[in-house]
């Protein structure tokens, strides 16, 4: 059989691909139409399991090269990532590290060596939602993904909150309280990625990336513009959450310390 032709860091498209989906996935029972919303990501060599995936209607990317291609998630929206813990380039745990920086909502499934607790119990603290043991059964990894996916909530349905701060993805609006706070669209995306990352210190190069684009070519100081806008604004709706400027880093998103109350004037 010839070659497939699977590219390090690419989508899975062939021919060859389509030739055997179309012949064996009309039997197969496993098979959801709807899995096609759906974006896998596959780092590690694991060529079978992202051929099964295409092969079952999934989205599939296939990266062997390591951290450096992580940075494409700036600009995907995945549902799922199934990681190696050996790679061409990095550990599985620190692949695990970074794609929880970068996304921090997505479920990841790592495979690991068999019988090796201490390499399970590092990959779900480094943010592995659950891991499989090499060598592992295709079934499931298969089951693992399905329900990792269907649990997982629509980007664009998920509410974020800090302190009495609530931003709604869907409706696209923000509250402080009962008080509606007025954002343009940029705004919104920049006090978005803030607050979906709470507590969390977040470097200027980040936000760029996240916020404008991972090519974005802009003024040096258009970050702290609308940074200063956003503070304004929330000010204005007496939001808790401060937005915080950690020198030559970047800024963090922070609930007010739980005992904290707001000075009152005194009494003459």
């Amino acid at each position: 059989m010839q070659q497939s032709n699977i590219n390090t860091g690419r989508p899975i498209i062939s021919n060859q691909y389509t030739t055997i989906e179309h012949r064996s996935l009309s039997r197969s029972r496993d098979r959801d139409s709807s899995n096609k919303e759906h974006l896998v990501i596959v780092m590690g060599k694991q060529p079978s399991l992202a051929k099964q995936l295409q092969l079952l209607g999934y989205q599939v990317m296939y990266i062997t090269s390591g951290l450096v291609d992580v940075k494409i998630l700036f600009s995907i929206h995945p549902s799922l990532a199934i990681v190696d813990w050996e790679t061409e380039q990095s550990w599985g745990v620190d692949l695990c590290h970074e794609i929880s920086a970068i996304k921090p909502d997505l479920p990841i499934i790592l495979l690991t060596d068999r019988d090796c607790v201490r390499q399970r119990i590092a990959g779900l603290n480094a943010g592995a939602l659950s891991c499989v043991a090499k060598p592992y059964r295709l079934a499931e990894v298969l089951a693992r993904a399905r329900v990792h996916i269907r649990n997982r909530p629509h980007p664009h349905d998920v509410a974020y909150r800090c302190g009495n701060v609530v931003l709604n993805c869907k409706t696209r609006q923000v509250y402080c309280d009962d008080f509606e706070v007025k954002l343009t669209a940029k705004e919104f995306n920049l006090l978005k990625y803030l607050i979906s990352h709470k507590q969390q210190v977040m470097t200027r190069d980040r936000i760029i990336r996240n916020v404008w684009g991972y090519d974005f070519m802009g003024e040096s100081n258009l970050i702290e513009v609308y940074i200063s806008c956003l503070r304004r604004k929330l000010k204005r709706a007496s939001a808790e959450p401060i937005i915080h400027t950690v020198r030559n880093i970047g800024y963090v998103m922070k609930e007010k310390p739980a005992g904290i109350k707001k000075r009152l004037p005194l009494a003459n």
